[in-house]
């Protein structure tokens, strides 16, 4: 093991002794140094999952969650320097540790939800398809069967069994919760269980939509290179198609077309 190595191991080890070799300009002690040091990256790294998953912070409460945060940090330490990138992986990792710990079955998804959230916030600007791009394209019958639109870089699918979009909706100071997407003029709130929530940002502000199963599966299909045809083939009523692509013209969904 390199020193480098040492250090890195004894940086993301709470108690463990410093590394060998150190020294401080005025003979202070490094050891002790070190362990302010060491205390504040932990302490930065664990205030980031923080700022990146509030409601899952709250509803677990500030203390559990912050031991949840460190044993994540000391395991997972960031890849980039950008603060806001980071625990990208902590959703998946609190699948195991719902078991261990007795935590609510639904924390990873409130995570994959927060995560979701932040990414499309960041996520590399896009001109979307203007009214008239989406006319040449409806207009002409082969560029439609072979078009293949590509989905905006905010755009996050995700998939929920548990009613979480209450408990991420009551820690946001300004939350944009969509209506469902149905594909229907009037039908009643679905049940937020079992649903795929998208995630989006129209301008500055991001947006969480519930999309209806139909408007679900198609923008799947697209997301695994589907032509626009082929996402919309399982949808036998054409009204129902019309009303779901009237929905895809006004939302932020797509780059190109």
């Amino acid at each position: 093991m390199t020193w480098y190595d040492e250090w890195c191991q004894a940086l993301l080890s709470p108690g463990s002794p410093a590394p060998a070799g150190l020294s401080t300009w005025n003979g202070s002690d490094p050891a002790q140094r070190f362990a302010v040091y060491r205390n504040n990256v932990l302490v930065v790294l664990r205030d980031a999952l923080a700022d990146t998953f509030p409601a899952l912070r709250d509803h677990l409460g500030h203390s559990t969650f912050a031991d949840l945060a460190l044993d994540y940090v000391c395991q997972y330490p960031p890849h980039s320097p950008i603060l806001a990138d980071y625990g990208h992986s902590f959703p998946d990792w609190l699948v195991k540790q719902q078991v261990l710990r007795q935590l609510p079955s639904w924390c990873h998804e409130l995570a994959r939800l927060e995560r979701a959230y932040v990414d499309s916030f960041h996520a590399a600007d896009a001109e979307t398809p203007t009214l008239v791009d989406w006319q040449h394209l409806l207009a002409d019958e082969q560029r439609l069967v072979h078009s293949r639109p590509q989905l905006h870089p905010s755009l996050h699918l995700i998939e929920v069994q548990h009613e979480i979009l209450p408990l991420w909706a009551a820690s946001q100071e300004a939350a944009r919760l969509s209506h469902p997407l149905d594909l229907e003029d009037e039908r009643p709130t679905p049940n937020l269980r079992f649903h795929t929530l998208c995630v989006l940002r129209e301008e500055e502000e991001v947006a969480v939509v519930v999309l209806s199963q139909d408007a679900a599966l198609a923008l799947k299909r697209i997301a695994s290179g589907s032509s626009l045809a082929e996402a919309l083939a399982d949808i036998d009523d054409e009204p129902l198609r019309i009303q779901l692509l009237a929905h895809w013209i006004r939302l932020p969904l797509f780059c190109a077309l």
